[in-house]
């Protein structure tokens, strides 16, 4: 990939950007995709989905550039806006403190894991060359916890299904139509899915909104 081209894109998307051209920007972005960073796309992506006040979308991509190692001022101060413009009771703002951590996690970029157990590893490596722990276990039990931070990513939170609303949705007692709605939820709403049956997706967190919501309005950040 060029830097040059990169760099024509990106001026010209922000020119659109100044002219109010946001579908031309939102085409000339998703046929270039290959030619961004997965970060750079998403943070783009999610701009011009604020642009046009699709606050839903906007926020996925933008949860997703920051989740794809695009953490800078821009993106936290365009995510903070929208989160501010949405009116929702989800996993942001959930009393569970529980549930708070977990929205963060989310946006933990999986390179912090992997530096943090570098980290630890290198330091295992020192404390046992200096001799400063000799017991065998000891040793074993050392590099087991250097290894935690990468551990916690891979078998834990990669497995948890985080979801946001891109279009308003209702969540009901059960995985078919035929059941009563028990919340209708606005677009931008974040959440947890727990399992899947027949295209429909059950939330597991906050559990004030548990229950089942069709697939169709939702996607899934993993």
């Amino acid at each position: 990939m060029s830097n040059n081209t990169t760099n024509e894109l990106l001026k010209s998307l922000e020119a659109l950007y100044l002219e109010q051209n946001y579908d031309k920007a939102q085409d000339i972005l998703l046929a270039n995709k290959s030619k961004f960073s997965e970060g750079v796309f998403h943070y783009n992506l999610g701009t011009i989905f604020a642009k046009k006040g699709e606050m839903g979308p906007a926020r996925f991509h933008l949860e997703k550039a920051l989740q794809k190692g695009k953490v800078d001022t821009n993106t936290l101060k365009n995510l903070d806006y929208i989160k501010q413009s949405l009116v929702v009771r989800d996993l942001s703002y959930s009393p569970s403190i529980s549930d708070k951590i977990h929205d963060n996690l989310l946006m933990v970029p999986g390179q912090v894991f992997l530096s943090i157990t570098l980290i630890l590893l290198i330091t295992a490596l020192l404390i046992v060359k200096k001799k400063i722990v000799q017991t065998w276990w000891k040793i074993i039990l050392i590099f087991a916890i250097a290894n935690l931070p990468i551990a916690f990513e891979k078998l834990y939170l990669n497995k948890k299904m985080y979801a946001v609303f891109l279009k308003e949705g209702s969540v009901r007692e059960g995985p078919s139509e035929i059941y009563p709605v028990l919340y209708d939820l606005p677009e931008g709403t974040k959440v947890i899915i727990g399992k899947i049956e027949s295209g429909w997706y059950f939330v597991e967190r906050p559990l004030n909104l548990a229950g089942w919501v069709n697939k169709k309005p939702v996607g899934l950040y993993k």
